[in-house]
């Protein structure tokens, strides 16, 4: 049996799905609007497992902007493909009902023997934890990975985009390289003359 860390896990996500933050990539269009849907806890669940994040991390109670990206996110996933994100949670809620470990889950939804999980979970789970990583919806990028995924995505989004500059400035990659985008920041000025933030002060385990 081979041994897969979580760490394996958001490398292997991060490069199968191949995730670039392209300038070219066009904006979704309904990217500022408000969410259509609370994501259910489910949503919020299956997405810490995904990525090693505490859920009350990605998901805070207070926000300073009353927006929470769970909400986008899970909002975009239906409209994407609602039957295969309805499966996937269907699915996550299985599993851990059986107690499997957020890791357990999470290597079992993302990875197959020595590849990919090439089911319609398994392209879902990476396009869910593509945005919150990079803030991109990865349709087109899935798609020419892994052809059969088209038969879960609509039309519409397969394709590759960036969901909003929200949602780009707030990607976890930046808080996982213990780095920022380009022109936007959340650390103080002269911030850089200290030590980095550790993973485990944003509630990150890649144990």
């Amino acid at each position: 049996m081979i041994k897969i860390s979580r760490r394996d896990v958001l490398k292997t996500a991060g490069t199968i799905g191949g995730a670039l933050l392209a300038p070219g990539l066009p904006l979704w269009s309904l990217a500022e609007a408000a969410p259509r849907e609370r994501a259910p806890a489910s949503f919020v669940n299956l997405s810490s497992a995904l990525l090693g994040i505490e859920a009350g991390v990605l998901n805070p109670a207070i926000r300073p902007d009353d927006i929470s990206m769970a909400d986008v996110f899970y909002g975009l996933a239906m409209l994407a493909g609602p039957r295969s994100v309805s499966n996937l949670l269907a699915t996550y809620d299985a599993m851990e009902s059986q107690h499997l470990r957020p890791d357990q889950i999470a290597q079992a939804l993302l990875v197959s023997g020595n590849g990919p999980n090439t089911s319609l979970n398994g392209a879902f789970s990476r396009l869910i934890t593509l945005m919150w990583l990079y803030g991109t919806w990865n349709g087109h990028t899935e798609i020419s990975n892994i052809p059969t995924s088209a038969a879960g995505i609509a039309a519409d989004y397969q394709k590759d985009f960036v969901i909003s500059s929200r949602a780009y400035k707030s990607g976890w990659i930046w808080r996982i390289a213990q780095t920022h985008p380009m022109g936007f920041s959340q650390f103080n000025f002269g911030s850089w003359a200290s030590a980095p933030p550790s993973l485990a002060d944003y509630g990150i385990s890649l144990a």
